[in-house]
């Protein structure tokens, strides 16, 4: 009897073992998903920072009730450093992915969120330091662009606006641009200062001043070039390329 009681300990001890669900880890890892509770902190494994949920955020349009928007669930994080801190919101529709200011080499990215239990799958990655990506603007008229009204450009001489916009960058902003293009995009355009002038601007930047260059009022490209080619003239052939995915210049 005795050693049929032991016996049946066991299998409950067993049996509660393997049915048991995984705890939550208080550290994660770069470049993997992990799952983060309300009121919960995590620790990056190798301790560069943490991630804090402040709160979850349900912003959906109620039933039977007629919105502008329908809303959303979202998560507000503090990001914790040794070099400061910052407050993160990710949208499950709107902004489901961050780049950290306190690092600019880190990007958040909300994966799923559930409400009812308030938790988030979340992953941080690393972005490589060489990675590029362009932006772009749409200037408006009568020269009340943020570079038209630079003050140094009044000290300064330019081979065209192009050059202007990449001094602009540089000298004011600390932003390094790499490739600078324009196209006009189409010919009709209103007469009031505050319209387009139809034309777009692109600058290829380091995707760690993301932030500083969506904050000058510019937007990141989302580019998907088809895959086609052009035979030139002289029998050589080119493809389509970034940023407004013409075809490249034949060579003569």
């Amino acid at each position: 009897m005795k050693k049929l009681f032991i016996l049946l300990i066991l299998l409950v001890f067993i049996f509660g073992c393997i049915n048991s669900p995984e705890p939550i880890k208080d550290s994660f890892k770069l470049g993997e998903t992990f799952t983060i509770k309300e009121n919960q902190t995590l620790t990056e494994e190798k301790e560069k920072f943490i991630v804090k949920v402040v709160s979850f955020v349900d912003s959906r349009c109620p039933a039977e009730v007629k919105c502008i928007w329908e809303g959303e669930l979202g998560v507000d994080l503090l990001i914790v450093s040794s070099l400061g801190e910052q407050e993160i919101y990710l949208g499950a529709t709107t902004v489901s992915k961050e780049n950290f200011s306190l690092y600019n080499s880190y990007e958040i990215e909300l994966l799923s969120i559930d409400f009812e239990t308030k938790t988030a799958e979340l992953k941080i990655t690393e972005i490589d330091s060489n990675t590029k990506t362009w932006f772009s603007i749409k200037p408006i008229q009568c020269k009340g662009n943020n570079w038209n009204t630079w003050p140094a450009s009044a000290t300064m001489k330019f081979e065209n606006e192009l050059s202007l916009i990449k001094n602009w960058f540089d000298i004011e902003h600390n932003i390094k641009v790499y490739e600078i293009k324009s196209k006009q995009i189409y010919e009709a355009v209103c007469s009031a200062c505050s319209c387009s002038r139809g034309d777009k601007i692109a600058v290829l930047v380091d995707v760690k001043n993301k932030e500083k260059t969506l904050d000058l009022g510019w937007e990141e490209m989302i580019i998907e070039c088809a895959e086609e080619t052009k035979q030139c003239p002289n029998g050589s052939i080119t493809a389509r390329i970034n940023p407004f995915c013409d075809f490249e210049k034949c060579s003569q």
